[in-house]
């Protein structure tokens, strides 16, 4: 099935094996894969693959459409999902919070959370529980200022009265994140940063003196000014619907954090691997190549905030007695993993162990190490657990892409026991007979092996990875059904387009959230003009596109011609 709008050539996505389009059938497609059969240049055959597994899809789709569930319990399972995915940053003294302590919730997300990504991932809950929702549901006394408004600008009352709410706690619970507008579907951030307001809230409430939780809502990872001022700082992602009950359970002890980072959390948006390159116009070159997240930070030796794998407790861990089974293999033979962890500290909690391997040598186009295994483990205080991991071949290996597969080199590997990419705790070799080692590529290309000296990687060398010169970039014109909304304004034709087609959008979702508006907006700029006509319900009609595009690049006449058919 196809992303909405996405379809390029329906007659050629038959032969690939792509069954449905969506939204669908659009304008024209139906019509082509007919022709395409009776031109000869599909088969019957191959239609029919498609429709007899659309048809079982729809049975089956059929046979669990009444199928009840108990909403409540799982309510109760979306609590218990987003109290172990809560990832604990950074800890000070006042987590987990204390029964009687005077406590103050500041923040809009606290009454309305950020629980949901927004665009098509929206769905429909059952049931919303905010932190006040839960608060108020345990009888637990708070005072209440809103601090920002999540869509709004920067309001000197709101903080105002937020710090003198926070004068007067003992613990002030900062509910921030970023609102719909500022991350979706459709469209990338532009830039890391929470909103303003909630950045000079945050500012004015550090200064109180009164211990301050942040209390994150974000679908990745955010610059965060303030961070070594707050005591703490817990991460709730998109919680989902009862995230305001798995808060509650966290902050207040009832619960553990035990989420792990899934992502390197940058100190700023030019340290990240692709900057400079991702989401430009034109051509994007990969130039970061392997060098993705933590692979990219951990071998240029970058600073970052929050390293990949990173996550705290309220109690504290130890790992120790790393073995593994063979202290030689061969490639295709497995190796068994195992390793000692103990919980240290005074309360129950769950870690993360990892296990990351390291290449037999540095200096190479390969990454200093690599997530291969993890286990998430529960332990009591004091209570140690082995736990054993198997590493199969493709923990050492790496792709061949001259040999167009997996290659495994022989060396002398570190089997590394880990909290975090950056935290590792204990290491073990093991000799790895496989290939003789392929330095061929490492000459030519001295920036990937070295991203620490020099980055990002000059175009030269990224052109001899990519085996062929970077394209030449594509001009705007001619036009095409694949040029986008934003490129196309640069014609007079395309700006009266874009005008209609803004204003249509305006009427159709009028008296809807801002929020939707600007994700709306966001969208239309990088919208192929094929994919618009797709999302036309047959309004843009194959004619009406071809003429539109003939106008767009100066073909007035010959393009109105094409609109009467």
């Amino acid at each position: 099935m196809t992303d909405w709008g996405a379809m390029n050539d329906r007659v050629e996505a038959v032969k690939a094996g792509l069954d449905l389009e969506m939204p669908g059938p659009c304008s024209g497609n139906d019509a082509r894969i007919v022709q395409a059969v009776r031109d000869g240049a599909l088969s019957e055959e191959q239609v029919d693959v498609c429709a007899a597994r659309m048809v079982e899809l729809a049975l089956r789709a059929a046979e669990n459409a009444a199928d009840a569930y108990d909403r409540e319990a799982h309510n109760e399972l979306a609590r218990q999902i987003a109290r172990e995915s809560a990832v604990l940053l950074r800890k000070g003294s006042a987590l987990p919070l204390k029964a009687g302590a005077r406590l103050a919730v500041i923040g809009d997300f606290a009454k309305n959370p950020r629980y949901q990504g927004a665009g098509s991932s929206k769905i429909n809950p059952t049931v919303i529980t905010s932190l006040c929702d839960a608060l108020d549901k345990r009888n637990i006394a708070y005072s209440y200022a809103q601090g920002f408004v999540a869509e709004g600008q920067p309001d000197d009352a709101l903080v105002t009265e937020a710090v003198e709410t926070a004068k007067g706690a003992d613990v002030a619970v900062v509910m921030l994140g970023l609102p719909d507008s500022f991350e979706s579907e459709g469209f990338d951030r532009a830039h890391m940063n929470l909103p303003e307001n909630q950045n000079l809230l945050m500012a004015a409430l550090v200064k109180t003196g009164t211990p301050v939780v942040a209390v994150l809502s974000t679908g990745s990872a955010v610059i965060l000014p303030w961070r070594e001022q707050a005591d703490s700082i817990l991460l709730l992602y998109l919680g989902g619907q009862n995230v305001g009950s798995a808060a509650a359970d966290l902050l207040f002890g009832e619960a553990n954090p035990c989420g792990k980072l899934a992502e390197t959390w940058p100190l700023r948006l030019e340290d990240t691997p692709c900057y400079g390159f991702f989401g430009s116009k034109g051509n994007v070159e990969y130039r970061e190549s392997i060098y993705v997240g933590y692979r990219y930070y951990d071998k240029a030796g970058k600073e970052v905030a929050y390293p990949f794998g990173h996550g705290l407790s309220y109690t504290t861990f130890a790992v120790s007695d790393l073995h593994l089974s063979a202290a030689e293999i061969s490639e295709g033979e497995r190796l068994d993993v195992s390793v000692t962890v103990t919980n240290t500290g005074d309360l129950a909690g769950k870690t993360v162990v990892q296990i990351y391997v390291a290449p037999p040598a540095d200096g190479m186009f390969r990454p200093v190490r690599e997530l291969r295994a993890f286990a998430k483990v529960d332990l009591a205080p004091g209570e140690s657990k082995i736990v054993t991991m198997p590493l199969d071949s493709r923990a050492f290996a790496y792709f061949d892409t001259a040999a167009g597969n997996w290659r495994v080199d022989s060396g002398e590997y570190t089997v590394e026991a880990a909290f975090s990419s950056r935290c590792i705790e204990r290491t073990e070799k093991v000799t790895v007979r496989g290939a003789e080692p392929n330095t061929a590529l490492n000459a030519g290309v001295p920036a990937y092996c070295n991203p620490a000296a020099v980055w990002p990687v000059p175009k030269e060398q990224f052109e001899v990875l990519l085996g062929h010169p970077v394209p030449e970039e594509r001009p705007l014109r001619p036009f095409t059904a694949n040029s986008t909304l934003g490129e196309v304004q640069v014609s007079f034709a395309g700006r009266m387009f874009y005008k209609v087609i803004k204003k249509n959008m305006a009427k159709q979702f009028s008296g809807g959230a801002d929020d939707i508006t600007k994700m709306i907006d966001a969208m239309l700029e990088d919208m192929p003009l094929r994919q618009l006509a797709m999302l036309s319900g047959g309004a843009m009609t194959p004619a009406v596109m071809a003429g539109l595009v003939d106008m767009m690049n100066g073909h007035y006449l010959s393009g109105l011609k094409k609109m009467k058919g």
